[in-house]
């Protein structure tokens, strides 16, 4: 590393620093504007009930948002506002968002380049697809200014109101709780009922389950699909996510264990991850050390290929980091497969014990036992053996008499 890089990098460490303590009585944690390429920011009008309500909403926490700054001042600043964790929404007042955006859309154009540099799904295009103005809108024109790194921009914002019957019956399609999706008529997409987007949606209608169709938002389709494997548990939802993500089940994994596995799961009273897939139920716990431990429903046989589920469960022997592991494993797993396996298996252990057998009775020579040679072979050697005997006896006189004379 160069001394003008390691300069650099100094002053950042001892700026971060100095925002830190300065900070740190105000804010629950910081998080880096270029970490923030997968959020939402909602920006809210200050002076309103709504400001009032995100302060005092238990369920967000307080964050300092640090990005490199635009003005020549300080390197580094830091805006505090509220952040929801589950949801990964920033709400930010349009005061602070006036002031701030040129830097923290510098930091997020820095996210995009990263992603693109390795590799990795990134869910925006523009640093601007991360905006949402909607607690903003009114019924005229407005504009809201902002700083960006290239100086003054103007977003124009302008609302599609709804009249109140359309409200109405908008609001009694997504109340309807046999639906679990939506789609927005206009768009073609299809959300979850939380998704940001469906607020501006002017005409929206409701599915009960997956249609053939399906065209999915990019912005919560991980969510609907979280909802659809732990439905009707979907207030467990962001701890199942949670150990998902430790377990690095990607999006596309998560895609493919639901729609075509058709696997379900939610969390029992133990807290382990439990799981239903096509003809079996199964426990995923997470240890200590890093691994996932399988475990497999009892069962008792009834017949040669009919048995009958019962209680408890038993460790079938399968761990792994990756929960992917697992629930291939889960996927492929049939009972009839399981009976298949056994047999294998049994004639593989079996196959040592006649290898043995056979070499015994090829060196067992002529007496072998009557199971194998037959009684036949038995009587002729017998016979050979007398008929020898009696060949020694008569040389033997013989042999004696000629000594004598």
């Amino acid at each position: 590393m160069s001394e003008e890089a390691l300069l650099i990098e100094g002053l950042y460490s001892s700026e971060m620093e100095r925002i830190r303590r300065k900070h740190r009585k105000d804010c629950d944690d910081f998080v880096m504007s270029e970490d923030t390429y997968d959020f939402k920011y909602v920006i809210y009008p200050e002076k309103s009930n709504i400001g009032a309500s995100f302060r005092n909403n238990t369920d967000l926490i307080t964050i300092g948002l640090i990005s490199r700054n635009c003005d020549d001042s300080e390197c580094l600043r830091c805006d505090v506002v509220r952040f929801n964790c589950n949801k990964l929404i920033i709400y930010i007042s349009d005061k602070i968002f006036s002031k701030a955006w040129g830097s923290i859309k510098l930091g997020i154009s820095a996210g995009i380049r990263h992603c693109r540099e390795k590799n990795i799904v990134c869910p925006i295009i523009k640093s601007d697809d991360v905006l949402d103005f909607h607690l903003l809108e009114n019924d005229t024109r407005k504009k809201l200014k902002y700083h960006s790194n290239k100086g003054i921009s103007n977003v124009n914002i302008l609302r599609n109101k709804l009249s109140p019957k359309e409200m109405a019956k908008k609001q009694s399609i997504l109340d309807n709780a046999q639906f679990r999706l939506f789609r927005d008529d206009e768009t073609g997409l299809f959300h979850d009922k939380d998704c940001y987007k469906l607020e501006k949606s002017r005409r929206i209608t409701g599915y009960r389950s997956i249609p053939d169709d399906y065209n999915p938002c990019p912005d919560c389709l991980r969510r609907m699909l979280m909802k659809e494997a732990c439905y009707p548990h979907v207030k467990q939802i962001p701890d199942c996510n949670a150990m998902l993500i430790d377990g690095g089940l990607t999006l596309s994994d998560l895609k493919r264990i639901v729609f075509e596995d058709h696997i379900s799961f939610h969390l029992n009273e133990d807290g382990a991850l439990a799981v239903k897939g096509s003809e079996d139920s199964w426990l995923v716990y997470r240890k200590e050390n890093g691994y996932f431990y399988l475990w497999h429903n009892n069962y008792e046989k009834t017949g040669p290929k009919e048995r009958f589920i019962t209680s408890g469960y038993h460790d079938q022997g399968i761990k792994s980091r990756r929960l992917i592991i697992i629930f291939n494993y889960i996927a492929a797993y049939t009972y009839e497969g399981h009976l298949e396996a056994e047999i294998k298996r049994k004639m593989m252990e079996e196959e040592p014990a006649l290898q043995r057998e056979n070499m015994q009775h090829a060196n067992s020579g002529l007496y072998e036992n009557e199971s194998v040679k037959g009684p036949d072979t038995r009587r002729k050697s017998n016979v050979i053996t007398r008929i020898a005997a009696a060949f020694g006896k008569i040389f033997g006189k013989l042999f004696n008499r000629n000594q004598k004379d």
